[in-house]
């Protein structure tokens, strides 16, 4: 299979994991704060900080490629990506023209939307369902 077809593949399905996952989190949110403005709005202050975090640590990562110094970590963009809801990692890519052809990363990615999505399903059957 050639490289650009499996970074594709990679993608496609990471983003759509991630689409998931984040109207999970969606829901969670609104079940844990349908009758405090406090817990949503703290929801929200998180989601927008660790989103930001995340876009300004991956725009570093990209200057520092384009200046040949010192790189942050994948391992780092992909934590940060965990907490930041991973569709952050979707924008960015698009944003930066940053790390889109590298199909090691998108792999990833990938396994990292799958683990995400399966956790979210989890608490949402866990605190939704039962």
């Amino acid at each position: 299979m050639p490289t650009f077809s499996l970074n594709l593949t990679c993608l496609g399905l990471s983003y759509g994991l991630s689409v998931c996952s984040w109207l999970l989190i969606a829901i969670l949110a609104v079940w844990f704060t349908h009758n405090d403005i406090t817990y949503a709005l703290s929801i929200a202050i998180y989601f927008v900080t660790i989103n930001v975090l995340f876009l300004s640590l991956f725009w570093l990562d990209k200057q520092r490629a384009v200046a040949s110094t010192r790189r942050v970590s994948e391992s780092k963009l992909l934590a940060i990506s965990w907490f930041a809801g991973n569709m952050t990692m979707f924008i960015a890519q698009k944003w930066f023209r940053h790390k889109c052809q590298k199909w090691q990363f998108n792999s990833k990615l990938l396994l990292l939307s799958f683990v995400q999505t399966v956790f979210m399903l989890w608490l949402s059957y866990r605190f939704l369902i039962q």
